[in-house]
């Protein structure tokens, strides 16, 4: 009888101290620790208890352990509330501590709205490099308190203000410090929808008060880490991602290869939306104020603006929303005032209520493309390739009434031939920025495209690097471009000018049609090339049909292919 006992006293020993040592294995309990394989994502050791905690997972559960049990486990409970109610939940004998009764805990939990959490997306815009693929925050809010007052919490790293190329580099190589940030909504939308004009949607999700307050805990603890900022992979939409597969107690996370976008985090958690809203920028809400006026409403607009006319006269609202809205753009994000600024702002009206209608971020084509197809030129046909990585082309459906825009990296085409396979073009990077412009707004368009092509008169692989400002205007569902591009031909180390013009028109939201023309000017030649194509969009996939003529050897070449997004 006694032996049987032993055995069994022995058995639930050896379970016991096995199952105290399982946790620090668990991906929760790593997730909380933010590792990545064998090492945590935070640099700073403030955010760990043991020594060797950024790369044992085990000894800082430990040292945790340990210390909860002894003299200091209240201290550690208030300072990492979500690893401690995690561990005793783990754990049998860790004691209660009341998180309640923490001072500092608890006033920064009464900092923040509970009820409800929203992820809001900033549409991506290329004026502005940390916001190539959009920004994503999340928004803590409940129903009885303006929404503006809300806090919110995003990603981001500590920069100088460093231009786009600077920023990528840096971004790309880690040399930037990450931190998550905390600010008033009022704040964020004033950045987003007025310095920036970017569309702000938000997305609330279906967490309950429990996994909110999770999500806060950790948020208290993450106020002692700092991380490495990735510009294409451990960046905001990674770092979100991981904080809500912690609200919500997943071990997993996010699937991801070479990147993370904002737009991939939203799809990722697209089952628990249950309410969507879009906030305009103000120059488009502007924009759509005067197209729906009348003449005389007009008249009265330009009126006010070239100070011919007393504001207070003005009685249509949206005349009144319309010039409050240019003069706030004019004074934050130009710091022009007009003589009449303070009676204009002064002005009393009812807002309108917009059925804008823009592309959903959810429903555009995924950033990676690879495409198949025929090729022929004037000498002899093959078979014509394309991989993208990632983001967009300007061939790519874009139905967007504030800018046309391009940005991929390490963009390859190749056309295979019988007997070999020749690059048609390697895009190292390529930026096209085409903000439209209107009779009331005026930004600039830009390009810069570095790699290597066959635009050149003897249709050799040349690199070039090449630099462009020019207009973009829209006319209804037309889009014309125009820009004056400076470059070197590095192959041949010449430098050359060629001014570009190019018309793009939305037949339909599925069918996108485009022609340009260029003149590259060089010191003894020059290099004319004009384009036609046409795509038409199949849910994940694009036909595509291109048609190019120039002065080179091979004057004539014809592309059909089909494209898929993935």
């Amino acid at each position: 009888m006694i032996k049987p006992f032993l055995f069994l006293i022995t058995y639930m020993s050896i379970n016991y101290a096995f199952a105290a040592e399982l946790p620090s294995n668990n991906n929760y309990w790593k997730k909380l620790l933010h590792y990545n394989a064998d090492k945590s994502r935070v640099i700073s050791n403030e955010f760990f208890i043991s020594q060797n905690g950024n790369i044992n997972p085990a000894e800082e559960l430990k040292t945790t352990v340990n210390l909860l049990k002894g003299d200091k486990g209240n201290i550690i409970a208030c300072n990492y509330p979500a690893r401690y109610l995690w561990i005793r939940k783990s754990l049998p004998d860790i004691p209660f501590y009341n998180l309640k009764q923490c001072p500092e805990l608890v006033l920064f939990m009464d900092q923040f709205q509970k009820d409800r959490i929203d992820i809001v997306f900033a549409s991506e815009f290329l004026n502005v490099p940390s916001s190539s693929f959009g920004h994503i925050m999340l928004v803590f809010h409940d129903d009885t308190q303006p929404y503006l007052t809300a806090n919110t919490i995003h990603f981001a790293a500590e920069t100088n203000n460093e231009n786009f190329f600077r920023y990528a580099f840096n971004g790309i190589n880690g040399d930037f410090n990450g931190y998550f940030l905390r600010s008033l909504f009022f704040k964020k939308k004033y950045e987003y929808n007025i310095l920036e004009q970017r569309y702000l949607h938000r997305y609330t999700l279906d967490f309950d008060k429990a996994k909110i307050k999770n999500l806060l805990y950790h948020l208290f603890e993450l106020r002692k880490a700092t991380f490495k900022y990735y510009f294409i992979k451990e960046n905001c939409a990674y770092q979100i991602a991981i904080l809500l597969d912690i609200a919500q107690g997943n071990p997993e996370t996010i699937n991801h290869g070479l990147y993370v976008l904002p737009i991939d985090v939203i799809k990722y958690h697209e089952k628990s939306i249950i309410k969507k809203e879009v906030s305009l920028p103000t120059v488009i809400k502007t924009k759509e104020l005067i197209e729906t006026m009348n003449k005389y409403e007009k008249m009265q607009f330009q009126s006010v603006i070239s100070n011919k006319l007393d504001p207070n006269i003005v009685e249509s609202d949206k005349v009144i929303e319309s010039l409050i809205n240019y003069y706030e753009y004019n004074f934050r994000r130009y710091n022009h005032i007009f003589d009449n600024y303070e009676t204009v702002m002064s002005l009393k009206h009812t807002k309108s209520n917009l059925n804008h209608d823009i592309p959903e971020p959810l429903e555009r084509d995924a950033p990676s493309k690879i495409g198949i197809g025929l090729y022929g030129d004037s000498r002899k046909n093959g078979i014509y390739l394309q991989y993208r990585p990632f983001l967009r082309d300007v061939y790519d459906i874009q139905k967007d009434t504030q800018q046309e825009s391009e940005l991929n990296l390490f963009n390859l085409d190749l056309i295979a031939y019988t007997d070999e396979i020749k690059i048609e073009e390697l895009n190292i990077i390529s930026i096209k920025s085409l903000s439209m412009r209107s009779k009331f707004f005026t930004p600039y368009s830009w390009m810069f495209f570095a790699g290597a092509n066959r635009d050149n008169t003897e249709n050799s692989l040349n690199f070039e690097t090449e630099f462009g400002f020019g207009a973009t205007t829209s006319i209804s569902t037309a889009i014309v471009n125009y820009t004056l591009n400076s470059g070197i031909d590095v192959t041949e180390n010449e430098l050359y000018l060629k001014p570009e013009l190019s018309l793009t028109l939305y037949i339909s939201s599925n069918i996108k049609f485009g022609l340009s023309s260029s003149y590259k000017y060089y010191n003894d030649h020059h290099y004319i090339q004009s384009e036609l194509f046409m795509t038409y969009r199949l849910s994940d996939l694009t036909i595509q049909t291109r048609y190019k003529s120039n002065n080179s050897d091979i004057d004539k070449k014809i592309i059909v292919m089909l494209n898929y997004y993935f």
